[in-house]
């Protein structure tokens, strides 16, 4: 988790057992030579979904798995590099998921994606964190948040920009549900 070639963007914490991913938006990209790529995740509640963009292409979506679990995340990839991303589609509701490596075959590398110069700063709450993105309903399953399809996020993207997220469902700067 802490290897020179893992750019993470978001506030989150890096330890040599695990990077944190806490809040709607945290991601860590960095760029692959090999066919398949894995990372070891940890997610003490089950309830954290990720999405997974391979050379900008459509984010799949992973998680809601409870605990440690070896994920894949892109196979059959052709000869070459490939950016990769992983990107936390929920909330700090739904706690911290751990990268805790990514995994490559033998003859494999990772290499350092090039930051962007560009940082954005969103705070907010559900419409920033990406509440109910996903449906239309008004439902708090963590499987239809979807923060990568917030406005924060495609901003951000549109303007080859690094955004962290600091938000929240339900709290206001002035005023809060509670």
């Amino acid at each position: 988790p802490d290897d020179a070639a893992l750019h993470y963007t978001g506030r989150i914490a890096v330890t040599e057992t695990g990077g944190a991913l806490y809040w709607p938006g945290s991601s860590v990209a960095f760029v692959a030579d090999a066919p398949t790529v894995q990372a070891r995740l940890l997610d003490t509640t089950g309830s954290n979904y990720l999405a997974v963009v391979v050379d900008e292409g459509t984010p799949v979506v992973i998680g809601g798995v409870k605990g440690a679990s070896l994920v894949t995340l892109a196979e059959g990839l052709s000869e070459g590099e490939h950016h990769i991303e992983i990107f936390k589609r929920t909330e700090g509701w739904e706690e911290t998921i751990w990268l805790e490596g990514v995994r490559l075959p033998e003859g494999g590398s990772l290499s350092v994606v090039e930051p962007p110069t560009l940082r954005m700063e969103f705070y907010g709450d559900s419409i920033t964190s990406g509440y109910s993105v996903d449906c239309t309903c008004d439902e708090d399953d963590a499987l239809y948040k979807n923060h990568y399809q917030t406005y924060a996020a495609i901003t951000a993207r549109r303007l080859g920009a690094a955004h962290h997220s600091i938000s929240l469902s339900g709290v206001g700067i002035t005023q809060s549900w509670w």
